[in-house]
């Protein structure tokens, strides 16, 4: 019995001092910060995460929570709901979006971190992004991506079926008649969710002299119906019915999908967006051209001289979070390091967003990249549908009408009075 006894008594010495340290570490653990980030960045972005984790945790506790896509857009609606925010998160920019959670007095007047922050200053950004997230004449985000729609055709294809570069609705329409037998979509466009069809009606509206003028003043006006949303709509109905588009919309909507059929040769032509970028394969890329936007009819202004875009992700800070003097200095931290040089590089590397800092653009190995800038360097930005709606519902309506159109379930006259309904409030 005492040949086992001494070994039985350092075996539990040892494991007091284990539990010792083991609790000494977990009051130690909740000392410490804990703050909270929300985000919708996939494409890698969790691994660059998990290293800033890693840089920062003598310091505080970072808890992330990552929803890709319009997933995140709905769980911050469900944290409203519930009274609550996470620390810091992106969402989508522009009244619309930003004046919901801004009047429930969720979000922090951005000036507050700019006059705090030692490392980012509000000069650092163009100031049209800035004006991005104004709401009542306060900043309520920091905005973080930049984004242009592009029209684009793959030559090769195009010239394998002695193809003329597309200036015309008509010009869709008779390369269908080419193209569909062949198994190849003239164009790679659909809308699951409002995604991407909303965006691209948007481009076929203001081919109407006077259709972005009259998108600008829908919220004073509650009106949806006016002469380019009209042409627009008839328009992607001509597409529908000539099969310029894929049969199942529904299924080929949605970005990541879009440039899959595109990069597989499976269609000749694509309105795309800059966060799309990095999907392009580059030896598509390489035969990938940016044209205008083939025109509707002969009344439809010169595409070659605007395109959509604006501002899309901010950054927002919680009010209350940020009254925590504890929590403070750790959320500056956060953001500084989202808004730096770093971080807008590596999402542009991962997705194809265009910083909003006024910042030397990375080198991009992919040609679509110069392509890219040296459109959007030439070419005039509109705002979209989205920024002028009177409500989020009304926006929300728009898509789901959206979706309807393109797919083919509702014709011209049923999209517009379905929009417009929920912008008078109706059903």
């Amino acid at each position: 019995m005492k040949k086992i006894y001494f070994p039985l008594l350092f075996f539990l010495l040892l494991l007091l001092v284990s539990c010792e340290r083991k609790q000494e570490n977990s009051l130690i653990q909740q000392k410490k910060t804990t703050i909270s980030l929300a985000y919708s960045w996939g494409y890698g972005f969790k691994n660059v995460i998990e290293d800033f984790k890693n840089r920062v945790s003598n310091d505080f506790i970072l808890e992330t929570e990552e929803n890709i896509g319009l997933n995140h857009k709905q769980k911050i609606l469900i944290d409203v709901s519930s009274n609550i925010v996470p620390d810091v998160f992106c969402f989508w920019s522009y009244e619309t979006n930003l004046k919901y959670l801004a009047d429930k007095d969720f979000l922090l007047n951005i000036d507050e971190y700019f006059n705090t922050s030692t490392k980012i200053k509000r000069t650092d950004f163009y100031e049209e992004s800035l004006e991005a997230t104004l709401i009542d004449g306060v900043n309520y985000g920091i905005p973080h991506e930049r984004f242009f729609g592009f029209f684009a055709v793959n030559k090769s294809i195009l010239d394998e079926y002695n193809i003329a570069i597309p200036k015309t609705w008509d010009d869709l329409i008779d390369m269908g008649k080419i193209l569909n037998p062949k198994g190849i979509v003239p164009l790679s466009m659909g809308s699951f969710r409002g995604d991407p069809g909303h965006l691209f009606f948007s481009a076929l509206t203001y081919q109407n002299v006077n259709g972005f003028s009259d998108t600008e003043k829908m919220k004073n006006t509650n009106n949806f119906i006016y002469p380019g949303t009209i042409n627009a709509a008839e328009a992607v109905v001509t597409l529908i019915n000539n099969n310029v588009v894929p049969n199942n919309t529904i299924y080929e909507g949605s970005y990541d999908r879009q440039v899959d059929i595109y990069n597989k040769r499976e269609a000749a032509a694509i309105f795309a967006f800059s966060w799309s970028l990095a999907l392009f394969d580059y030896d598509i890329a390489q035969n990938t051209l940016f044209i205008p936007v083939p025109l509707i009819s002969n009344e439809s202004v010169n595409t070659n001289e605007f395109t959509i875009g604006g501002t899309a992700q901010s950054i927002c800070i919680s009010k209350k979070a940020w009254s925590d003097p504890e929590k403070r200095e750790a959320i500056i931290t956060l953001v500084d390091w989202l808004l730096s040089d770093e971080v807008f590089n590596i999402r542009m590397e991962q997705s194809g967003c265009y910083p909003t800092k006024i910042m030397e653009l990375p080198q991009m190995v992919n040609p679509i990249f110069e392509k890219a800038t040296n459109y959007l360097n030439r070419t005039k930005l509109l705002g979209i549908h989205e920024f002028y709606f009177n409500s989020l519902n009304s926006f929300n309506q728009y898509k789901e009408a959206n979706d309807l159109l393109w797919s083919g379930a509702i014709g011209r006259d049923d999209f517009l009075q379905m929009v417009q309904n929920s912008m008078e409030g109706g059903d």
